[in-house]
């Protein structure tokens, strides 16, 4: 547990105990000898200490939330429903005086410049992808959403993953690996790709032409969609103001040249 903390945050009862050899009632008897009254109060904690310093890794299961918060984190719930939001505040903050506005526009770019625009998710990560498809919608750029936990639309899609496309991979927590699947796929076929995760140095980012990273875990949620939903709000504006830049070819060249420096 010491050596693996990030691992520790996510992994389940049964990958813990099949990991090590060792019974469930074991790793059970562990958590209580250490003071612990469950398992899930156990990787509450590591999860706490692992938001800390930023640092994520796997989710249990298929669960978009924690389970349930111990009790003594609850003693004072507006007390610790503050720390929650101020949680939050802190950490879209924190996004904005970091985010990289070239790469936003970068990536508006890699939209623009292909026929075909295909977001794949699962689970929150498909939230947000039927989000963007709806936005950019709305600035006359047309896009197709793919939920990746469903075989019929991978399958559907396959045909569709050249090099007149683009796909936009939204990976988060858990990291579902029908996407990543898919994304490999669509590289190999030499298909322009856009990763949108939680950390640039997800599995997926590895197979993007460009990714861009928001985080999206908290105390009370181990995916919250302010801060993907932040980045994504910038991206599809910098999709309207790149589409009406394209309307001022003197404007578009400056631009151009701007980002290539």
């Amino acid at each position: 547990m010491e050596k693996n903390p990030q691992v520790m945050s996510y992994i389940t009862l049964r990958e813990l105990s099949s990991s090590q050899e060792v019974t469930e009632i074991t790793v059970l008897k562990t958590c209580q000898s250490l003071g612990f009254d469950g398992f899930n109060e156990l990787k509450y904690e590591f999860r706490k200490n692992s938001i800390a310093k930023r640092k994520t890794d796997v989710l249990d299961e298929k669960n978009f939330y924690t389970e349930s918060i111990p009790e003594y984190e609850s003693e004072d719930e507006r007390k610790f429903l503050k720390e929650v939001g101020e949680s939050e505040v802190q950490m879209t903050a924190q996004f904005w005086e970091e985010v990289n506005l070239t790469d936003i526009f970068r990536a508006a770019g890699m939209l623009l410049s292909k026929k075909k625009i295909y977001i794949c998710g699962r689970g929150i990560s498909y939230l947000l992808a039927q989000c963007m498809v709806a936005y950019l919608y709305g600035c006359d750029c047309y896009a197709s959403v793919v939920n990746t936990e469903l075989n019929e639309e991978v399958y559907g899609v396959l045909s569709e993953l050249n090099e007149d496309a683009v796909m936009v991979a939204v990976s988060f927590p858990d990291y579902y690996f029908m996407t990543l699947k898919l994304a490999e796929y669509a590289k190999n076929n030499h298909t322009m790709i856009l990763a949108i995760t939680d950390d640039p140095k997800a599995e997926v980012a590895e197979l993007a032409d460009l990714t861009l990273a928001a985080p999206s875990i908290t105390r009370a949620f181990l995916n919250t969609l302010s801060t993907p939903m932040f980045l994504v709000n910038l991206l599809v504006s910098a999709v309207k103001i790149r589409k009406k830049d394209k309307k001022n070819p003197q404007k578009e060249r400056k631009i151009n040249d701007l980002l290539e420096s």
